[in-house]
Formats: C-alpha cells, sequence, structure tokens
C-alpha cells in the first residue's frame, strides 16, 4: 500500500466516522440532513449544529418537558464534540503529506472551539436544571398518581399489582417521576422500601467526555421496580433486587411496580472512571509532530456516541472491500469480555458460545491474504479500541444496529450505566500507526510540510 493510498483511506474513514453525527443530528438539532463526505462538509455541518444549538439556549427552560428536548440536544453536541476531537487526531496523521494540512487543522481548531462555549453553557443549565428536578419530583404529580393507579396500577397506591409495561406507560404518559402522595407514602412501611444507586453521565465543562456520577435514589414496593430515567423522563426498564442497597435493570421484566425517585444528588468526587479525563486545554499546534511512543488521551463517551460508533463500525465499508467490522472482530478476540464486544461490531456474525481463538481462526479465513495490508492499517488504528460487554439479558443485542434512534434511547442509556460500572474506555487512536510511519521512513516531514528524501 503506498503512501497516498494510506493517507486517503485515513481521510475516508475519517470522515466517515464524523457522518455519525448526521444521524441524530437531524431531528434533534433541527438541522436538514446532508451527505457528510469530506472534512470541509463536516466543517459546514458543525457549525449549522453549533448554530441551533445557540437558538435553543436563547429559551429559558422552565419544566421538565423542555429540559428532556434539551439533553437530546446536549447529547448531540457532546457527539459532535467528540467526532471533531476524533477527527483531528486522523488529520494530524492523515494530513501530513497534504498542503492544505494547516489551513485545515486551523478550521477545525476554530470549530472546536466555538461549538465548546454552548456545550459549556448548556452544561451549566442542565447542572442548575438537575438540581431543581430534585425539587420537583415528587411534587409533579401527587393527585394523579392515587387516580392513575388506584385499580391497575401501583400496588403501594391500594390497587393490584400491573405490570412494568402497563405503569410505565402510564407514568410516561403523565410525566410522573414520583407517583407518591401522602395516602401512598403511609402504605409503605419503611422496611420494605429498598434504595438503588444509578449512575448517570451527564457531562460537565471542566472534564467534558469522563463520566461523572450522580446518586440517584429509587424506592421500591416489595422486591421490583421499574427504574425510570431521571432527566429523560422514560422508562428504562423493570428491575429485581439482588441486595439491600443495590437494583438490577432487567429490559425484559414484567409484573413490577414502581415507587419513585426519592432523591437526585451530585456526587462530590469523580469516580474511578475518570482518573484519565481529557483535558480541556486547546489541542496542540498543528505544526506539532507527535512523538512515536505519544498516545492521545482517553475518551469516555456517552451511550449515544457508544451507540453511533458500534453502528459505523458495523455499516462502514471501504474501497478495498474489506469491512472494517471484519478487522474489528480479530483485535477484539484476544480474550472473553472482548468477544463480547466483538459481537456488538459484528451486530451477530460472532456468537458468545465461540471460543476467541476459533472466531479469530474465522475472521483470518474471512479476510485471506489480499486484505493483509488493509487488515493491518486499521488493526494498528484501532488497536485500542475496546468496546463494553453487552448486558446480560442481550437487549443491546436486539437493539443493534439502531439502538440510537429513538426506539433504542432508553436501551442505549442503560447500557451508558452499564460501561459506566464496568469503568470501560473507548479510547481513540495513538501517533504509531505503521502504514504512516512506513510512509515516513520513505519521505520525511518537517514541521513546515516540506518534504526531505
Amino acid at each position: 500500500m503506498t503512501c497516498n493510498q494510506s493517507t486517503a483511506t485515513l481521510i475516508i474513514f475519517a470522515a466517515a466516522l464524523a457522518a455519525q453525527v448526521r444521524n441524530v443530528a437531524a431531528e434533534s438539532a433541527g438541522v436538514p440532513a446532508a451527505t457528510i463526505t469530506t472534512p470541509y462538509q463536516q466543517i459546514k455541518f458543525i457549525r449549522e449544529t453549533q448554530a441551533a444549538i445557540s437558538d435553543k439556549l436563547a429559551t429559558p427552560i422552565t419544566n421538565l418537558d423542555q429540559l428532556k428536548k434539551e439533553q437530546q440536544t446536549f447529547e448531540l453536541a457532546a457527539c459532535a464534540m467528540a467526532t471533531l476531537r476524533q477527527q483531528q487526531q486522523y488529520l494530524a496523521l492523515a494530513a501530513t503529506a497534504a498542503k492544505r494540512r494547516t489551513k485545515l487543522q486551523g478550521e477545525i481548531e476554530t470549530i472546536q472551539h466555538t461549538i465548546e462555549t454552548p456545550l459549556n453553557l448548556l452544561t451549566r443549565r442542565l447542572g442548575a436544571l438537575t438540581a431543581l428536578m430534585a425539587n420537583q419530583a415528587c411534587g409533579l404529580a401527587k393527585t394523579k398518581a392515587s387516580e392513575i393507579n388506584n385499580d391497575s396500577g401501583n400496588k403501594a397506591t391500594g390497587g393490584t399489582a400491573a405490570t412494568c409495561t402497563t405503569y410505565g406507560n402510564a407514568k410516561q404518559e403523565n410525566q410522573d417521576l414520583c407517583p407518591q402522595d401522602s395516602s401512598t407514602e403511609s402504605k409503605i412501611k419503611e422496611p420494605a422500601r429498598r434504595h438503588a444507586e444509578i449512575t448517570q453521565v451527564p457531562l460537565t465543562s471542566d472534564d467534558a467526555f469522563a463520566f461523572r456520577n450522580y446518586k440517584i435514589t429509587i424506592a421500591w414496593h416489595s422486591t421490583t421496580t421499574s427504574i425510570k430515567h431521571p432527566l429523560s423522563g422514560n422508562d428504562i426498564g423493570c428491575g429485581t433486587q439482588s441486595d439491600s442497597t443495590t437494583a438490577q435493570a432487567d429490559l425484559s421484566g414484567n409484573n413490577t411496580h414502581y415507587v419513585g425517585i426519592k432523591a437526585i444528588t451530585r456526587e462530590t468526587e469523580a469516580t474511578k472512571v475518570t482518573r484519565h479525563p481529557v483535558p480541556t486545554a486547546r489541542p496542540p499546534s498543528s505544526s506539532k509532530q507527535p512523538n512515536s511512543g505519544e498516545q492521545f488521551p482517553t475518551t469516555l463517551v456517552t451511550a449515544t456516541q457508544t451507540a453511533d460508533i458500534i453502528q459505523q463500525l458495523t455499516n462502514l465499508v471501504f474501497q478495498t472491500t474489506a469491512p472494517l467490522q471484519d478487522d474489528t472482530i480479530a483485535e477484539l478476540s484476544n480474550d472473553a469480555d472482548s468477544q463480547k464486544a466483538a459481537w456488538l461490531v459484528t451486530a451477530g456474525k460472532a456468537t458468545t458460545t465461540q471460543t476467541p481463538e476459533a472466531l479469530k481462526k474465522e475472521v483470518e479465513n474471512l479476510l485471506g491474504e489480499k486484505t493483509k495490508k488493509v487488515k493491518e492499517l486499521f488493526l494498528d488504528t484501532l488497536s485500542n479500541t475496546k468496546l463494553p460487554n453487552p448486558p446480560e439479558d442481550d437487549q443491546l443485542k436486539k437493539s443493534s444496529p439502531a439502538i440510537a434512534t429513538s426506539g433504542g434511547y432508553t436501551t442505549a442509556l442503560a447500557f451508558c450505566r452499564g460501561m459506566n460500572e464496568k469503568q470501560v474506555q473507548i479510547k481513540t487512536i495513538t501517533a504509531t500507526d505503521p502504514p504512516v510511519s512506513e510512509c515516513k521512513r520513505t519521505k520525511k516531514m518537517t514541521a513546515t510540510g516540506k518534504s526531505v528524501n
């Protein structure tokens, strides 16, 4: 593979990965859908997205309905930022042989910092509204609660035990985050109440792409609950009590009922998963070449980003006719956890009963020698990528690859919680891509873009 082919392939990959933003942006941000195939088109699209976000920020938020809509826009903007930062790293490698490298890099840095301002503003607004929600949650539908559930809803209000689906629909319709009134409270004996801590992953201005903890205290009657997402207001799913302090989400459960959210509080310290935060300082100058042993910072992503990345890797096919998903299987099949992750990337091509060795052999047979160079290129490029394990109930498998659509949004949120618990990190590429290094041995590029034989 020649130097030009390596560079072109990297640019194609960067542009294709950037297109993940469009999948969820058009509807939530009000930006018309468009085909994004070049870095210039991506920059134009991000500018339009940033303008749409700014328009939304101009309207004060006074209720939970607006908050739910803003959260989707917020995650979209975060996805756009993550995509920009990732593409910036790809271009730092791919554009070394391009005369327009300085101009491209400058434009990307400019738009990156332009969009960061409304992101930080929206982050602060979400933080304030989270506190507001904690005060309002149990007062939103006190009078509605007993009316809805007395006959066929929440057992705690005097009705018969309802299925999770039925009760969840009633709650969503009335935007009832805490269906408890004074009579409900008196009917629930304190010894029967249980608490669950669910991790929510809002992004913060000081560490925009690392997980931060919110402690959501949930109370339920008996041993099961339907868990509701605190910001979106959607039902995450039914759950079962595993001990006196924790609950396990089960997206396919039934015959459960939900009592309510008791409190939403911000953890005072970041969790262990933030031990590799993304620095907020301005990215390195485009004229600075990364050292051979230097590694780009680790990035932790949101549920929507994860879903988009999985979908993109699943569908992406290069001009060499070698699907990236096949290359990724081989890289991810070196242990049991990665084997499960490989299932997500391939949308069913691997099974959970296959051994890593058998899976790798299958991939090698599929690829053959003709795609060896392509395989090496993308294995090295994605050598630090590790996708999280699917939930035990396999619901993520059923939702892939359209997990980020409206129908799979709550599944993605639940999956994001699982990512945080497992401290899974999706890392960006390093600066030691062999095909690019091979080019450098042929022509050494100086900081000014001149080549030296």
